[in-house]
């Protein structure tokens, strides 16, 4: 699992078998490199759900195609509580993203990594993705 942020990558639930590796926002060379070497590896990626954690999905995902997004539904209960207003580009490609990701930008919202995490549904909903 690639996780953006490094507080992010440090909460996260341990998962037998699992590897998570912190992507350190556009820092993505070592992961590129990650990536080129788990081929046969399932590998799913868990960014800010903004803009900038779009591009960055949507730059390794160039890479591996099969990449996963990690955006569990039960995260658009904390939009209300929890997102954060800020503009989201007009030119950013969000048809193929997932659907809370289309509402966080149609309603001009952002929600961080960070405050998702500690979420006790985290573990059983990285489970169920494999």
């Amino acid at each position: 699992m690639l996780v953006e942020n490094l507080g992010a990558w440090r909460d996260l639930p341990a998962i037998e078998s699992w590897l998570f590796a912190h992507v350190p926002g556009w820092d993505t060379a070592t992961t590129v490199q990650l990536l080129d070497r788990v081929r046969d590896v399932p590998v799913i990626h868990f960014g800010d759900l903004d803009p900038n954690g779009v591009r960055i999905f949507l730059h390794l995902k160039d890479r591996r195609s099969d990449l996963r997004w990690f955006v569990p539904s039960f995260w658009a209960e904390l939009v209300e509580a929890r997102g954060q207003r800020a503009p989201w580009p007009e030119d950013l490609d969000l048809h193929n993203a997932p659907e809370l990701v289309q509402d966080l930008a149609a309603r001009g919202l952002w929600l961080e990594q960070e405050l998702l995490v500690v979420d006790a549904r985290v573990r059983p909903a990285l489970q169920a993705m494999l």
